[in-house]
């Protein structure tokens, strides 16, 4: 239940977003945060460049 609470207070604040792109410490990311350099997604899912 905290967890759900935590993510829908970040994707309130912080927005998904379904592309990759740069944050500003210079990592790709997509969704909520998701940083892929240090959790590349599973598999063949690709995530398209902004």
């Amino acid at each position: 239940m905290i967890l759900t609470l935590f993510e829908a207070e970040l994707r309130r604040d912080e927005a998904v977003r379904y592309v990759r792109y740069i944050d500003s410490e210079g990592n790709p990311t997509c969704g909520v945060g998701h940083n892929l350099n240090s959790s590349p997604l599973p598999g063949r899912l690709e995530i398209p460049a902004e």
